[in-house]
């Protein structure tokens, strides 16, 4: 049986992967939205929108990360700790963008200004069919010239870089790598769940002295892990001696659940560690391998595999960004949205 508290993980899994959307929102926009203004339209309203970021002096806006989420979630309260967890997770995938953008160019492996001049012609053509001017688009998009510009740059030179590297070799050479997170893979969990305190740092130390406690003890013998469930945790599996369930790496738990999980042998137990539930200690009871092939798995594979390349990218970026004492300067975030 499903536990409120999976239930409760699952929700917040696909909240996850709705961000997870977001973000390829904001990586591969079609090109009729993100094709670069000309040098007339004017950027004094720029003057007025708050300027939450820069990247290298260039500037990312409040209202271009407000946008998104009220086009996709029009309803959801400003004010919620939902709405600014989002708001600084967008603005972390905005600026990670941008770092591997600059990658792809140091690479070679960007759009030309001859790119991005002829798709400006392509977009005037299509709007042009809609009596609309180009002016008229910016406005009503509410993006400014050097936006479009970034937009058009990342989407050439993104797709680019796909085309040259998303290849059944590298596909499956991610699934050997993998193998357990695409072939149908479970493995049974049950789960410790502890009050976490992360507004007081002393009980959260506390805690996690305690999470620690537990581990020796259930390694030790001197207790098993059902019955220091059934003592200490805090979540409905607790009665049940902390069983979660048969979870599969790509299924209904959070990454950050299935990193961990899908990490641990049969009897093993896992560290501690913290999620928005409290502070977690696992446990693997089973595992049964899957079956499935890396063609069979093709579309989690690929989508997998280019969220390896953008990483790669982004990371790749800030270590020589690192190595040259430049990133600090580099990256400035308004200290409200840290």
């Amino acid at each position: 049986m499903i536990s409120h508290f999976h239930n409760l993980m699952r929700l917040n899994n696909c909240q996850l992967s709705w961000l997870g959307f977001f973000a390829c929102v904001l990586l591969q926009t079609p090109a009729v939205a993100i094709i670069g203004a000309p040098s007339s339209i004017s950027t004094a309203t720029d003057t007025a929108r708050e300027i939450v970021a820069t990247v290298n002096g260039k500037p990312i806006y409040a209202s271009a990360i407000d946008t998104q989420i009220e086009r996709l979630t029009p309803n959801l309260d400003r004010k919620s700790a939902r709405y600014q967890k989002l708001r600084r997770d967008l603005l972390a995938k905005t600026i990670d963008r941008y770092l591997a953008l600059e990658h792809l160019h140091k690479s070679k492996i960007a759009a030309s200004n001859d790119d991005i001049q002829l798709a400006i012609i392509r977009l005037e053509k299509r709007l042009k069919l809609k009596q609309q001017s180009l002016d008229d688009y910016l406005q009503e998009q509410s993006i400014s010239h050097a936006e479009l510009t970034h937009r058009i740059d990342w989407q050439i030179s993104w797709n680019r870089y796909l085309n040259k590297y998303v290849s059944d070799t590298n596909l499956q050479k991610y699934f050997t790598d993998h193998k357990s997170q695409f072939d149908g893979t479970t493995s049974e969990i049950y789960q410790i769940l502890l009050t976490a305190h992360p507004a007081d740092p002393v009980k959260q130390k506390a805690t996690f002295d305690q999470a620690k406690q537990i581990i020796r003890d259930v390694r030790a013998q001197t207790i098993s892990f059902s019955a220091a469930a059934m003592k200490y945790s805090i979540s409905p599996t607790g009665k049940t001696g902390g069983r979660v369930g048969e979870i599969q790496y790509r299924g209904s738990m959070p990454l950050q659940f299935s990193n961990i999980a899908f990490a641990l042998k049969v009897g093993e137990v896992s560290v501690p560690f913290e999620s928005e539930f409290g502070i977690h200690i696992l446990r693997c009871h089973s595992i049964k391998v899957g079956t499935l092939t890396w063609q069979q798995a093709r579309p989690q594979l690929r989508e997998a595999l280019v969220e390896s390349f953008f990483s790669f990218l982004v990371n790749t970026r800030r270590e020589m960004l690192k190595a040259e004492n430049k990133l600090e300067k580099h990256i400035e975030i308004n200290s409200a949205w840290q």
